[in-house]
């Protein structure tokens, strides 16, 4: 587009008049950008392009505020062209707010406070704990915060600020779908974060990152009566090594059920927790997609009672298996036979903290691979699967050089290391008629001296079958292997997404 004058004009015709550019197709070309160097690049071509230009680029992605430099440079973006540009913005992120030696505190602050004021569209807006416990910010910022009213969705980053963070969240006056917040804590009883729940009729996803406490539905039906999304109340640890309250765990169970009697979730899309605290919850309604991270010894009981009463059609589920492959008895309860469709499973074979969550070495010492695969085989061959997922994650670090790998089961390392990714298939495919996408994947670690291995291969097949004599059974005929693409593209669809981040920690280059 070297040759467009400014005028937004092709030179001339045969007859030597102007030709206007279209701008309809210049319009939904700009529309349909997402990448912001394509914008500014078009916004170049010619100045009447550059107001339809910057305002998609205002729209398209977050507008980020790092520090004041950044705040003073959207600042001028936007009021250089307000009426125009102000009410494109619709997702802003107040990430830190180090005001250095360089500027003035007020003059930045006051110019939060102006995009704060002219962005009468926004719909997300993160902010951090920190940008709200300073004396500024308390008699001007959260005000300003509050008063937005269009906002859909708020995340808040506490960063040990969890009051701050709680208050922004109980006062914003815009109808809210989504609140997500980094950390926050249930406690164990009402004198906690459940006193000060507000209601937000609108809401459909709740979603903390680091959740700690046993969560009453009493409070969080009466503040979140619509939620039919996402509740995840995840942990940033793989999973509890302490004994739990068992006792505790049951009263609150029945507090969270009588609760429902009145009320009760139409369904839930996403539900996301710890073990314990899907027990606890006692969830009455529908759940699409229920994922556990944490599934143990000490809580297979819970896992298989919450399944029981709450079935969902899809679940992803974390299994330790350092104290034996007896956790996956009776952990898959029958109710799950006229609803479960799709699993997720990752079975870890690891040896467990040295101290505090002690594995038990006889099994990882002398377990063979035929005897888990037929134990695993055996615990979901009752399932209607269409499409199963089994990750096998094996990580062992002698840190201190104790020649621990000599307790272990070198022949199962080689095996799970070394895959027999067909053979596992189609153990899978024959004890499951209703199979028709399988995926395995093994990855790991195992560092020794200065040895290291670091690992992950994936592979996947689609089971293809036939009516026997029409008569209702089938019979599987083949079983193809997916290329890397399709798999990705398949599993995809059936929503069994890989974590890319933990895909590049242990490849360098996916096999």
């Amino acid at each position: 587009m070297k040759d467009v004058l400014s005028n937004a004009t092709i030179p001339s015709n045969s007859r030597g008049a102007p030709l206007l550019l279209d701008w309809d197709v210049l319009h939904i070309i700009c529309n349909h950008l997402t990448d912001t160097f394509d914008i500014l690049s078009l916004s170049c071509t010619c100045t009447s392009l550059r107001p339809v230009a910057m305002q998609r680029f205002l729209s398209v992605r977050p507008i980020v505020l790092k520090d004041a430099r950044s705040t003073c440079n959207i600042h001028n973006l936007i009021f250089a062209d307000k009426t125009r540009r102000g009410p494109y913005v619709r997702a802003l992120q107040v990430t830190t707010w180090d005001i250095g030696t360089s500027y003035d505190t007020r003059d930045v602050a006051d110019r939060l406070l102006a995009i704060l004021t002219c962005v009468d569209r926004l719909e997300s807006f993160q902010t951090t704990g920190y940008l709200l416990r300073s004396k500024m910010s308390d008699t001007r910022i959260l005000p300003a915060i509050v008063q937005l009213t269009t906002l859909r969705e708020i995340s808040v980053v506490s960063e040990g600020w969890e009051d701050e963070a709680i208050r922004l969240v109980q006062g914003v006056q815009s109808p809210l779908e989504i609140i997500h917040m980094d950390c926050l804590d249930f406690g164990y009883d009402y004198h906690s974060v459940h006193q000060v729940v507000t209601q937000h009729p609108a809401l459909r996803s709740f979603i903390v990152d680091c959740a700690e406490g046993l969560p009453r539905l009493a409070c969080l039906l009466q503040a979140f009566p619509a939620l039919d999304r996402t509740l995840a109340l995840e942990h940033q640890n793989d999973g509890r090594w302490w004994r739990l309250n068992d006792g505790l765990l049951h009263r609150v169970r029945d507090e969270n059920r009588r609760a429902q009697e009145s009320h009760c979730w139409v369904g839930l899309d996403y539900v996301s927790c710890e073990a314990h605290v899907f027990f606890a919850l006692g969830l009455q309604c529908p759940i699409r997609h229920a994922k556990i991270i944490d599934c143990s010894a000490l809580t297979r009981d819970y896992v298989a009672t919450a399944l029981r009463d709450s079935p969902p059609r899809q679940l992803t589920l974390r299994i330790e298996l350092e104290r034996g492959a007896s956790v996956l008895d009776g952990l898959f309860p029958s109710e799950l036979e006229t609803t479960l469709t799709h699993l997720d499973v990752t079975l870890c074979y690891a040896r467990g903290h040295e101290e505090r969550r002690l594995a038990d070495m006889g099994f990882l010492n002398s377990v063979q691979w035929d005897e888990l695969l037929d134990t695993v085989v055996r615990s979901i061959s009752h399932l209607p699967l269409r499409c199963l997922s089994i990750r096998f994650f094996s990580c062992f670090t002698d840190y201190y050089r104790l020649g621990r790998y000599l307790e272990l089961s070198e022949t199962f390392l080689r095996t799970v290391r070394n895959l027999p990714f067909e053979d596992v298939a189609s153990r899978l495919a024959s004890a499951i008629p209703s199979l028709e996408l399988v995926r395995l994947i093994t990855y790991g670690d195992m560092h020794r001296d200065r040895s290291k291995d670091t690992w992950w291969i994936s592979r996947a097949f689609r089971v293809s079958y036939e009516d026997e004599n029409c008569g209702g059974s089938r019979k599987r005929t083949q079983m193809v292997e997916l290329s890397t693409t399709a798999m990705h593209e398949i599993f995809a669809r059936e929503n069994m997404l890989i974590d890319v981040e933990v895909m590049k920690r242990y490849a360098s280059k996916v096999e």
